[in-house]
C-alpha cells in the first residue's frame, strides 16, 4: 500500500497531538479514485486563526479531524489532517475509525473532486466529553 506523500508537517505546541498518521490515513483511504496525486498536509489547527481555533478548543465545539478536497495549491486533491488536545486522541482515533468508510464512500461518489465540497470527518469536543472513549 503507497503512502500518500506528506507536503507538510508542523510541528505541534505542547498537548497536543495528531490522532492519525500518514500510514492510517493512507490506509484508510486506500483505493479511492482521485488520491493517486494528492499530498498530504498536517497541521495544528483547523482554522487560519489561531485565536478561533484556541476558542473553538476552550468552548468545546466542533473540529475538523481529517479534511479531503480540491487542492489549495494547484491540481489534485489535499488530505488535510489536523491536531487535537492529547486527551482528546483516543476519542478522535474512534472517531476518524467510525466515519472513514463514510468518508470513502462520499470520495467515491466524486464529492472531492474538483468542483466538489470539500469532505471531512469532524469531532465535537462536548460529546466526546460526555460520550468518553472505550478502553
Amino acid at each position: 500500500m503507497p503512502l500518500i506523500p506528506t507536503a507538510s508537517k508542523e510541528r505541534l505546541p505542547e498537548g497536543f497531538t495528531y490522532p492519525w498518521g500518514a500510514q492510517a490515513i493512507s490506509t484508510a483511504l486506500e483505493g479511492v479514485h482521485g488520491l493517486e496525486n494528492a499530498r498530504l498536509w498536517f497541521s495544528w489547527r483547523d482554522d487560519f486563526w489561531a485565536s478561533e481555533w484556541r476558542q473553538k478548543i476552550a468552548e468545546l465545539g466542533e473540529i475538523t479531524l481529517l479534511e479531503v478536497g480540491p487542492s489549495y495549491h494547484g491540481e489534485g486533491l489535499d488530505v488535510r489532517a489536523n491536531a487535537v488536545p492529547s486527551e482528546y486522541a483516543m476519542a478522535a482515533r474512534e472517531r476518524l475509525d467510525s466515519e472513514s468508510p463514510k468518508l470513502r464512500s462520499a470520495l467515491a461518489a466524486g464529492s472531492g473532486q474538483r468542483g466538489s465540497p470539500r469532505t471531512s470527518i469532524k469531532l465535537n469536543l462536548a460529546t466526546a466529553i460526555r460520550n468518553p472513549p472505550r478502553e
